[in-house]
This record gives structure tokens, sequence and C-alpha cells, in this order.
């Protein structure tokens, strides 16, 4: 029995800790999927027995049992594991792509300051460009005028 002590004085496992629970190699029944209906059937399947008083019947009866639920388990131990690894990697993604999106805004504000300089720098040389245009214009107004008067004169 599972649990109690052995002639050996050791405690028996209910499952050995050095087997891999997640394999279905080497199973009579090979790899196997099961739905809801057949999980909930397993679980609520009575063993019948063609005589009570068979011993031999009803080992065999219970360990075809106790295999089934066991394949059973190991099904749902994998099923676990996979969904466990595949959150894991959704998980990672999503921290990656977070990651992604805050360099992203990082250097978009980083250019977005550096356009600013650039706009700030432009308006200033317009505005120098702007009074010397009009610094010229006033001189060749001038040097028309002073032209014209050389003519008359």
């Amino acid at each position: 029995m599972v649990g109690e002590v052995t002639s050996g004085g050791r405690i028996r496992q209910a499952f050995p800790g050095t087997k891999d629970l997640t394999s279905t190699e080497g199973s009579e029944y090979g790899p196997v999927e099961f739905t809801r209906e057949d999980v909930d059937a397993l679980l609520h399947e009575r063993i019948k027995y063609k005589s009570k008083y068979n011993y031999k019947e009803r080992c065999e009866n219970t360990m075809d049992y106790v295999k089934r639920l066991r394949l059973c388990i190991r099904w749902f131990q994998e099923l676990e594991l996979d969904y466990a690894f595949e959150q894991e990697k959704l998980k990672n993604a999503m921290e990656l792509n977070e990651k992604h999106c805050s360099d992203l805004e990082v250097s978009l504000k980083e250019k977005e300051v550096e356009l600013n300089m650039v706009i700030e720098e432009l308006r200033k040389n317009f505005t120098s460009v702007q009074l010397q245009l009009a610094k010229e214009q006033s001189e060749k107004s001038a040097a028309n005028d002073s032209l014209g008067k050389e003519k008359e004169a």
C-alpha cells in the first residue's frame, strides 16, 4: 500500500522521485489525450467484479484502473507544463515588447527635443536673415536715392 511502512521499514512513495512523470513512453496506451468527459467517466467509474472473492481479478482490474489514472495524471501534468511554458513565453514576449515600446518612447522624446532645438535655431536664423534683408533694402534704397540726387546734380 502507498504510504505504509514496508518490511524494510521504509515508506513507499506514491510516485518515485527518479521517474519522469510527464512521459507516456512505455505505456501500453501510447500518447493519449483526455477530454473532460473522459476524465469525468474515469473518476466516476466503479470497478465491477464478477466475483467478490476472486482476488486475482480484483487486483488486475484495480491495476488497470490505476494505470489509466496514472496516464490521466501524467497527461494533465504535461498539459500543465505546456501551459506554464506557454505562459512564461508570453510573459517574456510581453516584457520584451514593453521594453521595446519604452525604448521607442525615449527615442521619440529625444528626437522631439532635437527637432525643437533645430526649429528654434531656424527661427533665429530666419529672424537674422529678415533683419539683414531689411538692412540691405534700406541701404539699397539709400543708394538709389543718392544716385538719383547725383544724376540731378
